[in-house]
C-alpha cells in the first residue's frame, strides 16, 4: 500500500536527540525514545492513513462535516500520542516486548482513541465538541454519554518536557 507522507504535508520536524527523536508537528512537541527517524516516519504515516479511512467511515452517516486536513491533524495526534506511550512503556516492560514482535502501525490506533478525539474536539470546537466527537467516533449520543460516564481521569503526565501541546 502506497502511503502519502502526511508528516511532510503538515510540516513536521524530526530531529535526533541522543538515542531519541523529537517530533514537532501541529503544536505537538513529543520525544520518541529509541526509534530511528525513518521508522517513526513510516509508522506514523501508515497509522495516519488507516485512521483517516476509519474517521471518514465513521462520518458517512453523520451530518457533521470536517475538512480533510482536520482529519489528518487528528490522526497524527492519535498516532503520535500512542507511539509516545508505547515507547515509554517499552522501557519499563522489556520482557513483554520480547514476545510482542515488531510494532505495527495499526497498533497505534487501538488505544486512547476516544480520549484523544474528545481532547481534540474540546480544544478546537468548544461548544460543539460533543456532537463532533460522537460523529468522529461513530458513536450515537447515548453511546457517547455512556463512554463519558466511564471515562477515567487521565493519570498520564503529559505536562513534561518530553510531551507538550501548545
Amino acid at each position: 500500500m502506497k502511503v502519502r507522507d502526511y508528516l511532510r504535508s503538515h510540516e513536521a520536524h524530526l530531529w535526533v536527540e541522543g538515542s531519541d527523536t523529537r517530533v514537532r508537528v501541529n503544536g505537538l512537541d513529543i520525544v520518541i525514545r529509541s526509534l530511528p527517524n525513518e521508522e517513526i516516519r513510516a509508522l506514523l504515516n501508515e497509522a495516519v492513513a488507516h485512521m483517516v479511512v476509519r474517521l471518514n467511515k465513521n462520518l458517512q452517516g453523520s451530518k457533521q462535516k470536517f475538512e480533510q486536513r482536520v482529519l489528518e491533524l487528528l490522526s497524527i495526534q492519535i498516532a503520535l500520542h500512542n507511539l509516545y506511550v508505547f515507547t515509554n512503556w517499552s522501557r519499563l516492560l522489556p520482557r513483554y516486548l520480547k514476545y510482542a514482535g515488531p510494532l505495527r502501525a495499526q497498533e497505534l490506533l487501538q488505544h486512547h482513541v476516544p480520549e484523544q478525539v474528545m481532547r481534540f474536539c474540546e480544544k478546537h470546537y468548544a461548544a460543539e465538541c460533543r456532537p463532533r466527537a460522537a460523529a468522529l467516533l461513530g458513536f450515537s449520543d447515548h453511546e457517547l454519554t455512556r463512554w463519558e460516564q466511564q471515562r477515567l481521569v487521565s493519570r498520564m503526565d503529559t505536562n513534561n518536557s518530553r510531551y507538550r501541546t501548545n
